[in-house]
């Protein structure tokens, strides 16, 4: 498998990862509308019309909780107007190029949400290891009409802000800054943060007073729970730079922050884009069982190591993986599809299990997980039974797989399934403890038997337990 073709797949996996776009023309047609009843409130504020509208792709998951204790400031403004902030900020002449460069590559796929020169503002420029990262905003397009002067220093009145991204090299100059991902859409109360998995930095900006935490690295420990630690960090003005790990990963999926403003927490996960010149790592997979014939598909453990590393965040050396079993589904047009169940056994800690498929679509190899878990530690996992259900209907798979597939020990002899009343609907036999099934209609749980009809072990089939999240 070609390195180029795995950075596509793993691309993909990325994009399918993000939130659901929401309808240009919608989105418009709602700003708008609350556009023009807010002129009609608030006459003093009618060149700033405040209109709460939903967020576009890319947008990380932010969830708002209590706070026990008061720990900042009781107001929430200025997280995306002046001063600009970062070290690059008295370098007066950059940060005015950068605020004048286009929001657009000139790629037949680029968005047009590029707001007008005069409302944008850098709110964030900073050399960081390795590069130069800004964060320039502005007011929203869709939601102003052209007539309407915005002031940089009122973006925060405008609850819809648009952000982008830019980032270039060590010393680069303004006109050699890039644009990074694409723009678009935040509250303007909102954080934001943005990663990188070559470096391991996360950048994170808030209002100026916020206190800004940030959580690395995931472990699942003894007991088969994840966890996670925030710490505390420098952030001048509501900007914080973190230093971290480069991940041996394709893309940065564990890194999460909170921001602490007054008795409100705000957390969110950074935005991540995948590493262009990113290589699988060279990790050691021991196997259970004999492994299947060579297959395109195979790539599949390579996504399941890539998935484990980018969202736990450890170095490869920090876990052990066993591939449990590989081998072939039947696919809906006649076909095969590769399927693997990878096993990542944390340092003193749990395990995580991940099972996905593989097949060929178009010119290239598309992956898909059928299911994941948490376990705790102590049973070896020769001794472990793995059920899982790759469909798309049950939603733990692609709609060109409808299969069952049990990894029991090797001696088991059967596996029955029952429905939701405990009432057996199919019985399939065992091969050196594996079957692979058409899916039950009525399928709730799985035991498995020993050669005298003995069950041994029961196991409901795995759902979705991203690490992470």
């Amino acid at each position: 498998m070609e390195p180029t073709e795995l950075r596509e797949r793993l691309h993909r996996i990325a994009e399918s990862s993000a939130p659901p776009a929401q309808d240009p023309a919608e989105l418009t047609a709602a700003v708008v509308s609350r556009h023009h009843a807010e002129r009609r409130r608030q006459v003093a504020l009618a060149t700033l019309a405040a209109v709460l509208v939903a967020i576009v792709v890319g947008v990380p998951l932010l969830r708002t909780t209590q706070h026990p204790t008061p720990a900042g400031p009781t107001h929430a403004s200025a997280v995306y107007t002046p001063p600009t902030r970062g070290d690059l900020s008295r370098d007066l002449l950059f940060v005015e190029r950068v605020r004048r460069l286009p929001w657009t590559t000139g790629g037949a796929g680029d968005a047009v949400l590029e707001p007008p020169l005069a409302s944008r503002h850098v709110v964030f420029a900073s050399n960081v290891p390795g590069a130069r990262w800004a964060l320039v905003a502005g007011a929203n397009p869709a939601v102003l009409p052209p007539d309407d002067g915005v002031d940089p220093a009122d973006l925060d009145a405008i609850r819809s802000v648009a952000i982008a991204w830019f980032t270039g090299p060590s010393d680069a100059t303004a006109e050699e800054m890039r644009l990074y991902g694409a723009p678009r859409l935040v509250l303007a109360d909102q954080p934001t943060a943005l990663s990188d998995s070559a470096t391991g930095v996360v950048v994170v900006v808030g209002a100026p007073d916020d206190h800004i935490e940030v959580s690395g690295p995931v472990y699942v420990d003894t007991d088969g729970r994840q966890t996670r630690d925030y710490v505390r960090q420098f952030a001048p003005q509501g900007a914080a730079v973190v230093r971290g790990t480069p991940l041996p990963a394709s893309i940065d999926r564990v890194s999460k922050y909170r921001v602490i403003r007054g008795s409100t927490v705000i957390s969110g996960r950074a935005d991540a884009y995948p590493n262009p010149d990113f290589t699988p790592p060279d990790v050691a997979l021991s196997q259970l069982r004999p492994a299947a014939g060579p297959a395109p598909g195979d790539a599949v453990l390579n996504v399941a190591v890539d998935e484990v590393l980018s969202r736990s965040g450890r170095l490869t050396w920090e876990l052990s993986f066993t591939v449990l079993w590989t081998g072939d589904l039947p696919t809906r047009d006649g076909g095969s599809a590769r399927f693997g169940l990878l096993a990542a056994q944390f340092i003193k800690g749990g395990l995580y299990v991940l099972g996905g498929v593989a097949g060929n679509a178009g010119s290239g190899v598309v992956a898909a997980a059928c299911g994941s878990e948490t376990r705790p530690a102590g049973t070896p996992v020769d001794q472990q039974v793995f059920v899982l259900r790759c469909d798309s209907n049950s939603g733990q798979g692609p709609d060109w797989t409808n299969s069952l597939i049990v990894v029991a020990p090797p001696g088991t002899a059967s596996a029955q399934v029952l429905d939701e009343h405990g009432e057996a609907v199919g019985r399939y036999p065992l091969t050196d403890g594996v079957a692979v099934v058409p899916l039950p209609a009525d399928l709730s749980t799985v035991e498995v038997l020993d050669s005298d009809g003995t069950v041994v072990y029961d196991r409901a089939p795995m759902g979705h337990a991203p690490l992470g999240d």
